[in-house]
């Protein structure tokens, strides 16, 4: 322990680093479980060794957990931005804000901004939207299906 706020520790792969933690109740030598905590790198320190020498470690920072799901969340949100997007009708005079969810049975299938789901073909939708179905599909297939959260609910026909 450095001081109450901060203390040099050694964890289990045998990296060490500085930790920005209140440490009352550490004592040298005993183990502390440290379970629900998250910790954020902010840089590295350099201190003197007891030898004389120096090292230099990470500087942990821990998070409160307000801090972390607020963090959690904007991460999703911004994840979950990125699915959403307009379609168009190949006639060009409908268009809708969804993000794709899955292509089964020659459909997209398509959640709206309200939650509702609808089954679209692709002939149905603009040459980019067709376009962006297939790039989607292979990509899946590459790196997985994002969660998309689908609600249980019926599947609407396309309007």
């Amino acid at each position: 322990m450095i001081d109450a706020d901060n203390a040099i520790v050694e964890i289990y792969d045998e990296r060490t680093v500085w930790m920005m933690i209140a440490t009352a109740g550490f004592t040298d030598g005993e183990y502390q479980m440290l379970d629900r905590h998250v910790f954020e790198v902010t840089g590295t320190r350099t201190y003197p060794t007891a030898l004389g020498g120096s090292k230099t470690v990470l500087v942990l920072k821990a998070l409160d957990s307000a801090a972390v799901q607020r963090r959690v969340d904007e991460a999703r949100a911004r994840e979950d931005a990125k699915l959403w997007r307009t379609w168009t009708a190949a006639s060009g005079g409908f268009t809708v804000d969804a993000k794709l969810l899955d292509f089964k049975s020659g459909n997209a299938k398509l959640q709206k901004r309200d939650g509702s789901i609808i089954d679209v073909s692709p002939a149905k939708l603009s040459n980019d939207d067709q376009k962006y179905i297939r790039e989607e599909i292979a990509r899946w297939k590459t790196e997985g299906k994002p969660s998309a959260g689908v609600p249980s609910r019926q599947v609407a026909t396309n309007p």
